[in-house]
């Protein structure tokens, strides 16, 4: 054994709630919360206990994505997995999901893993995907479907100021 790995291997195994011991148990959940349900205590405890009461949310994401109540509710329940949009986005990995018209509401968090277009001719072969029911209700030219996973509701909401002319995006 190296002399990093003796120390890491050390400073894992103490009884001590270290960054080490904080990235242990971040690597026994995978590194996220796929309960369902998270507090911020449980959050503290994946990603380390340094800093303020919600430091370890802001550290999870520095964006929201906003997304209107119905939807957002499938995707918490884990009935939706992709969120449909009429651009493509290059952003991967957690962000914090955002109530619509909510005054400033972070509800949730997931991972957002990919981006694929979906053509016309297909979309009703996704709905279990997507659980949009009828073509017509998506108004968008090309049709994009955002990969979310791991999707999980926070106990309580959590205020943000929301940017004025923030409409996809919030930056936190």
């Amino acid at each position: 054994m190296t002399g990093k790995a003796k120390r890491d291997a050390g400073r894992l195994s103490s009884g001590n709630r270290t960054v080490g011991k904080a990235k242990q148990d971040a690597g026994r959940t995978g590194g996220h919360l796929s309960s369902g349900n998270c507090t911020t205590g449980e959050v503290k405890k994946v990603f380390g206990s340094k800093g303020g009461k919600r430091s370890g949310l802001r550290r999870k994401a520095k964006v929201a994505l906003v997304i209107k109540k119905p939807w957002l509710d499938k995707i918490l329940s884990r009935q939706k997995t992709w969120e449909i949009r009429g651009c493509s986005t290059t952003r991967r990995g957690w962000v914090h999901l955002a109530q619509s018209r909510a005054g400033g509401k972070l509800v949730g968090c997931a991972r957002l893993v990919g981006c694929r277009l979906v053509p016309r001719e297909s979309f009703a072969s996704h709905v279990a995907h997507h659980c949009v029911r009828n073509l017509t209700d998506v108004p968008h030219k090309k049709i994009y479907a955002w990969v979310l996973q791991d999707a999980a509701r926070y106990s309580r909401p959590f205020s943000y100021k929301h940017a004025a002319g923030a409409v996809i995006w919030v930056r936190l």
